[in-house]
């Protein structure tokens, strides 16, 4: 996902609503607070990576102890 503005990558695509389906593999759904399911067909989700700037130094090398990043450490 690209921002217009700055031609910066502000996002991932993470899933979209394929088939209609409610809450189903490769059909997810959001619930409200409430318990109120709504289905988008089509509709695409994505995630923010404004956490994951933060992890890259020199180079675009990942730098998972650069010093605001707060990605967690993968496990041993």
């Amino acid at each position: 996902m690209i921002d217009n503005r700055t031609n910066k990558v502000v996002g991932i695509n993470n899933t979209h609503n394929e088939d209609g389906e409610m809450c189903t593999l490769n059909n997810p759904c959001e619930v409200n607070e409430k318990g109120h399911v709504v289905v988008r067909y089509l509709n695409a989700y994505g995630q923010q990576t404004y956490l994951v700037n933060s992890c890259f130094g020199r180079g675009n090398q990942l730098d998972l102890d650069a010093r605001r990043c707060v990605l967690p450490q993968p496990q041993a």
